[in-house]
């Protein structure tokens, strides 16, 4: 089926070869984006299967909401929130180093608007050059890339990270605290990296319902995650935040108890518990009164993996 409007479909026969080559195409952008859902019906509240957005028509490069307000009306526009900009509205500051000097918001319009639905793949551009941009993608080849055998490294030592674990156990026995993640960097410097190689590989074994890859100019971000953070549709809020983790087994009677032993761990239980409270405490400072639901509690999801090497 080919349709001729604003936006020009067609048939795909083999979807993840294109997916692929549709990147390499893309890279030729200083600026692009793909949201990868990897087909994953398991979300009931997913929108699409995947969405590649490309060339920038206009960007916002802030620190504020107030300009993405203005910036985004009557646009479609892809971008991300930097964890700093939490400072904007709460009375919080950061002391903690600014390694990578990345935007704290950024956010751009894409020229080229591709999605893809089941079979069907859609291009915001009507004859001849949407067929030309299909013909384009579907020409390029695919290679072979060597893997790199890189090794992370850490940015504290491990007594560092022992004395730091030991301090926290301190606060959370005098009751300062009841939750806190304890993050570490790694890292690598000076290195050759084809970060569009690495995204390819990583999504195609973790197959993540969250699966992003984000260029903007002078660096890249990919994300890998089985969690959704926060959707808005219409005036309803959704968040799917995930705690607890077993190992799966290609077994299918031993991974049904592997199940049932997560969902019936009363530690796995209490912290996903907290974690919905902590979702729904910070929801409140915007929803009605009231209206906070929690649709689904305890509910296993499967991946295909969380372990990378």
């Amino acid at each position: 089926m080919i349709r001729i409007s604003e936006n020009t479909s067609f048939k795909i026969k083999d979807i993840n070869a294109f997916k692929q080559k549709a990147l390499i195409w893309a890279n030729k952008f200083d600026t692009f984006c793909v949201l990868d859902s990897n087909f994953d019906s398991n979300y009931q509240y997913n929108s699409f299967e995947w969405t590649l957005a490309a060339d920038a028509l206009s960007i916002l490069e802030d620190s504020n909401f107030e300009s993405l307000n203005k910036f985004k009306k009557e646009k479609n526009v892809f971008g991300y929130f930097a964890y700093d900009l939490k400072n904007e509205i709460e009375d919080l500051i950061s002391e903690n180093k600014d390694k990578l000097k990345t935007p704290l918001l950024y956010f751009f319009e894409p020229r080229y608007l591709l999605k893809i639905q089941g079979d069907s793949l859609s291009i915001n551009r009507n004859y001849p050059e949407a067929f030309h941009i299909f013909d384009s993608i579907n020409n390029i080849e695919i290679l072979n890339t060597k893997k790199a055998n890189i090794y992370l490294d850490l940015n504290v030592s491990k007594q560092e990270y022992i004395a730091k674990v030991k301090q926290i156990q301190e606060h959370i026995i005098a009751g300062d605290i009841y939750e806190l993640n304890y993050c570490v960097e790694y890292f690598k410097e000076n290195i050759e990296l084809k970060s569009i190689d690495v995204f390819q590989r990583i999504n195609a074994k973790t197959k993540s319902p969250f699966s992003a890859y984000l260029k903007f100019k002078s660096f890249e971000i990919s994300c890998f995650s089985p969690e959704r953070f926060l959707k808005k549709d219409g005036n309803k809020l959704i968040s799917q935040p995930i705690k607890g983790t077993i190992k799966k087994s290609t077994d299918k009677e031993e991974n049904e108890k592997l199940k049932l032993e997560l969902q019936n761990d009363i530690k796995e239980r209490a912290e996903n518990v907290m974690i919905v409270d902590l979702v729904r405490n910070d929801l409140t400072k915007s929803a009605k009164t009231g209206s906070i639901k929690v649709e689904e509690l305890f509910k296993i999801y499967e991946f295909e993996t969380i372990n990378l090497n």
